[in-house]
């Protein structure tokens, strides 16, 4: 099993993060959200892992239309 870290500051790279983890086989990714008092760990792996790979491949779909 691989751990990857990833930090991001917006919300298009986690989004992007759960929807690549699954094609990605042995890999746990956790995702650095926020700043200061405010940065948390998102495990992007388990998110893709309870929606299935269908809905997890289908996120990026979503980014798209909220930026018209």
């Amino acid at each position: 099993m691989m751990w990857l870290n990833l930090c991001a500051l917006c919300t298009d790279v986690v989004v992007l993060a759960v929807s690549t983890v699954v094609l990605l086989e042995n890999i746990q990714l956790w995702i650095a959200f926020g700043t200061g008092k405010h940065l948390g760990y998102i495990p992007a792996d388990e998110i893709a892992t309870s929606l299935g790979a269908e809905k997890a491949r289908a996120l990026p779909m979503f980014v798209t239309r909220s930026h018209r």
